[in-house]
């Protein structure tokens, strides 16, 4: 972790730290009346808790426990945290509350039905209906690290701060050290800026014309095209979620 301390005034210190986590670069801007101390020891604490989430539902890492998941065979109970199952369920909650578009195990040339069971949670296990699922959580992930970031922060007395994962996820904690709330622009849009508070900015979509890392679940094919679609939400998790549902919507209404 890079860190920069900044001496704001008599009574008021601020950290600005950075790493990278989750394929992506994560900084924070911290300030606290207690020390500046204390904010880099919070920190250390986000970026070891953002590579703890990481280990647990990151398919790029072999021993991770979704990995274990993926790499199981069909129909075989595999044994993982109380965590992963409990996020695993709200993932099948939005997918179902949102018709499909919201879907963790959607992949290239699979069409996923929106009524069709691909997995079973039944905690502490998890099983794979059949071969073609996978679990890719994307910026899903991300956003439920950011929420634990959040509230990391304030177990600790911090209430201040700009956490931003990756430019797409963006949460405005309290308020700037001059003046209330934050100014965060949308990540493709640098002129579309908004005034956040305990709030979360976050955009999905193809930031350019090569961009192609999206499936739309409903058709099993990558979406083409630059696009983008950004929401605010009082959490990361529930913003990646709304965003890649409402990207998706956008599609579909352009298509029809």
């Amino acid at each position: 972790m890079q860190q920069l301390f900044r001496h704001i005034d008599k009574d008021r210190e601020l950290v600005y730290a950075w790493f990278e986590a989750m394929h992506t670069r994560i900084d924070l801007v911290l300030w606290n009346t207690e020390g500046a101390d204390r904010l880099s020891r919070a920190a250390q604490g986000i970026e070891t808790e953002t590579r703890r989430i990481e280990r647990m539902g990151s398919r790029f890492l072999p021993d991770s426990e979704v990995s274990r998941i993926n790499d199981a065979a069909p129909g075989c109970p595999v044994c993982v945290s109380e965590e992963l199952c409990a996020l695993l369920t709200r993932c099948l909650d939005y997918r179902q509350r949102w018709g499909g578009l919201f879907d963790v195990t959607a992949c290239e040339g699979t069409l996923c039905r929106p009524d069709e069971q691909r997995l079973a949670v039944c905690a502490p296990y998890v099983t794979r209906k059949d071969e073609t699922v996978r679990i890719d959580f994307s910026g899903c992930l991300k956003g439920y690290a950011l929420d634990c970031a959040v509230s990391l922060l304030r177990s600790e007395g911090i209430v201040n701060g700009l956490l931003n994962f990756g430019n797409s996820s963006v949460f405005a904690l309290g308020n700037h050290p001059k003046g209330e709330g934050w100014i965060v622009s949308e990540a493709d849009n640098p002129d579309r800026r908004h005034v956040l508070r305990d709030e979360c900015l976050t955009t999905s979509g193809n930031n350019a014309e090569s961009r192609r890392h999206i499936v739309h679940p409903l058709s099993g094919r990558l979406v083409e095209g630059r696009r983008t679609a950004s929401v605010i939400t009082r959490s990361g998790e529930e913003g990646e979620v709304l965003s890649i549902v409402k990207f998706l919507s956008d599609i579909s209404s352009v298509s029809s």
